[in-house]
């Protein structure tokens, strides 16, 4: 457990560790081709029984050495990988926690990012964006209530007939503050709603 929270955060590291267990496959087969590949042509010619015996100690030489090697470097650099990359998997894993948080409504958060994690600029972006989505929709708020004490006013026959305008005036105000900050947002079109079916029942049938 304390493994998984200090260096296997995020799924993402298990890509990477793949890739380098790949890259390391692939050199050592190109290694291997390069080392075994001239004792090998020497032991399946016609070279003299002389050269023939010096090439297989040459090869026997070279597996000692290498697979032993490789058996242990590959699982390292694997483990490394994981290490390395838990630099940037922190990260990757809170900025997908604080998105689902925004998308469930949450805009009080504030993202923070480990001393010497990287993508240090991501956070302070998606910090900019919630303290200027929570403004936007405390102005909002704050306006909708002062429509709703406006319109209480007006069902209650509170306001006199020379304040009926002053209020509608400040009313408009309100309406343009909202409208100023929607321009700020770009929606998309709306998805369109489905037909209804020729198959349901109509009402009164």
């Amino acid at each position: 457990m304390k493994f998984r929270k200090r260096f296997y955060i995020h799924t993402i590291q298990r890509k990477y560790a793949l890739l380098t267990f790949l890259l390391l496959a692939a050199y050592t087969f190109v290694l291997a081709v390069a080392l075994f590949l001239p004792p090998t042509l020497k032991l399946m010619g016609e070279s003299p029984l002389e050269e023939q015996a010096l090439a297989a100690s040459q090869f026997i030489a070279l597996s000692d050495r290498l697979w032993p090697a490789i058996l242990i470097s590959v699982p390292i650099f694997m483990v490394l990988s994981v290490w390395v990359t838990h630099r940037f998997a922190g990260p990757v894993y809170r900025l997908e926690e604080s998105l689902k948080q925004i998308a469930g409504g949450n805009l009080g958060l504030q993202v923070r990012f480990r001393t010497g994690d990287d993508l240090q600029e991501l956070a302070v972006l998606l910090n900019q964006i919630i303290h200027q989505q929570g403004e936007a929709l405390r102005t909002i708020q704050s306006v909708h209530q002062r429509l709703l004490e406006a319109m209480a006013q007006v069902r209650s026959k509170a306001v006199a007939p020379d304040q009926l305008n002053q209020m509608l005036e400040q009313i408009q105000i309100q309406i343009e503050l909202i409208e100023t900050l929607l321009r700020k947002f770009k929606l998309g079109s709306p998805a369109p709603s489905p037909l209804p079916s020729e198959e349901s029942p109509k009402k009164g049938a």
